[in-house]
């Protein structure tokens, strides 16, 4: 091969027929790859080939979350805050390089308005780990070369992080006539009344 080893790749066919194997490694480009006799030498009998890899067609878009071998098309996302998922957008390619196709493409992450994210959508990348700072329901879409590709999303409050006793089942906090008890404070109530005890979890 002259050029183009990152294009294409050669190998010898069927060496009674003089023939030889030409595959495309991928990307598109241009290579020049030269075939010559093993059984005669001279510039008579060596020839050139010039190749030409056009660019690569695309036909749909996928989510998937995971790594390598254990990474899964997604349509729906159901997340907890305080988690967060890696998601990446694949092309598929027509040719079928690639894992059966499927390549990472630079996509152009957005999301709809009831969601609510730590980092914001990427406008140009193949991953965006996605980390909800807020519950809420909406989509995630990721578009590329025209195409597009949306899953729905459900954000969960999650496991609490505190737990506090308040008088009043009502909105907590001071400012509500709703103080928590603290507990550097001594409360004193009468023996046999009833006393207000309402568990909030945050």
């Amino acid at each position: 091969m002259i050029s183009g080893a990152s294009i294409v790749s050669v190998a010898g066919g069927n060496a009674s027929l003089g023939a030889g194997i030409i595959s495309k490694l991928g990307p598109s480009g241009e290579a020049w790859v030269v075939a010559r006799s093993t059984d005669f030498t001279g510039a008579l009998f060596s020839d050139t080939l010039h190749v030409v890899v056009s660019d690569i067609a695309y036909d749909s878009l996928r989510i998937v979350t995971g790594q390598g071998g254990q990474q899964a098309r997604i349509s729906s996302l159901v997340i907890n805050i305080g988690q967060d998922s890696m998601l990446i957008v694949e092309g598929h390619r027509l040719d079928g390089l690639g894992d059966h196709g499927w390549t990472t493409v630079a996509g152009a992450w957005t999301m709809s308005a009831g969601l609510r994210t730590i980092l914001a959508p990427p406008a140009s990348d193949s991953v965006w780990n996605f980390a909800p700072s807020d519950t809420g329901r909406g989509s995630i879409s990721a578009g590329w070369a025209g195409l597009s590709y949306s899953i729905t999303v459900l954000v969960k409050p999650g496991t609490p992080a505190s737990i506090g006793v308040y008088p009043s089942a009502g909105q907590p906090g001071a400012q509500f006539g709703n103080p928590p008890y603290l507990s550097t404070v001594t409360y004193r109530y009468a023996a046999g009344s009833a006393i207000p005890l309402n568990a909030k979890l945050f």
